[in-house]
């Protein structure tokens, strides 16, 4: 399951307005880290644009001290962070 296409589709849409100035470099590096994962990098990357790379190695509460990094290994630890991700407070 595809985790809330309408807020995925339009994080997407923000990304490639030209205000946002997205860093194609950071979200290609943050793509190849969530093990391809593109709607996860790419609200990972809205929410924290130039800080994203870092907080990929951060443990976070919410995900049961384990990284974002460590929540791509498995189906039911990637629905998880996606999860996750739909409660930040933006």
């Amino acid at each position: 399951m595809h985790f809330k296409l309408a807020f995925v589709a339009k994080v997407q849409e923000e990304l490639h307005s030209p205000a946002f100035g997205k860093d194609e470099s950071i979200l290609n590096i943050l793509k190849e880290k969530l093990n391809f994962y593109e709607d996860i990098a790419s609200v990972f990357y809205f929410i924290y644009r130039e800080d994203s790379v870092k907080y990929l190695e951060k443990r976070a509460l919410i995900l049961d001290n384990l990284t974002p990094i460590e929540c791509v290994a498995t189906e039911e630890l990637v629905h998880r962070l996606r999860e996750a991700l739909l409660r930040y407070p933006y």
